[in-house]
């Protein structure tokens, strides 16, 4: 069994046969309860919801955060720094935010 891991492409994952769990079943269930965030795992339910969509499709808002621009290399203050930078880009913060102690 090869695992994808750190495999973001699902065609190369279905196409080079990695092991893939399809967990789309499980939308209806999680619509069904209130919930105030959903951190959806890569690769959730992309098989069979395109075909079998579920009566509340587009009707919750969508932030997609991709942390993989961050520069990782550093200090945890440089870290730090360069996230806040990436998220200013798209959202006005607070200058008390901004800085970094």
């Amino acid at each position: 069994m090869k695992l994808p891991y750190g495999t973001s492409d699902f065609y190369k994952i279905i196409t080079k046969q990695y092991f893939y769990c399809d967990r789309t079943d499980r939308i209806p269930l999680l619509e069904q309860n209130d919930f105030q965030l959903f951190l959806r795992p890569r690769r959730f339910g992309k098989l069979k919801i395109g075909k079998k969509p579920t009566p509340l499709q587009n009707s919750f808002f969508i932030l997609k955060w991709d942390f993989s621009c961050i520069n990782a290399s550093g200090t945890a203050t440089d870290i730090q720094q360069s996230l806040y930078n990436h998220i200013s880009e798209f959202l006005p913060l607070p200058a008390i935010l901004l800085e970094v102690n």
